[in-house]
């Protein structure tokens, strides 16, 4: 059986990113939820959700969010679908 470089528990929007993002530099991610994806179960689920670059966790923080919004555009980019 082949081993993982990392696991990722629960496949929310932030481990379904983290398995993402690992994946595109080369590591070999398992990741793992509860619930078969795509379910309804999760705390961001909806037809609509914004995300905002002011977080109030913390200056620190605006980067990681401006990121977010760049890996949107490029997911829209290759997939030719509005996200």
């Amino acid at each position: 059986m082949a081993g993982h470089d990392v696991i990722v528990l629960g496949l929310g929007a932030m481990g379904a990113s983290t398995c993402h993002q690992l994946a595109l530099r080369g590591a070999s991610v398992l990741g793992l939820d509860q619930f078969h994806p795509p379910h309804e179960r999760g705390s961001t689920h909806g037809d609509t959700r914004i995300t905002r670059l002011a977080c109030g966790e913390g200056a620190q923080y605006t980067p990681f969010a401006q990121r977010s919004h760049e890996i949107w555009q490029s997911l829209e980019e290759k997939t030719g679908l509005s996200l």
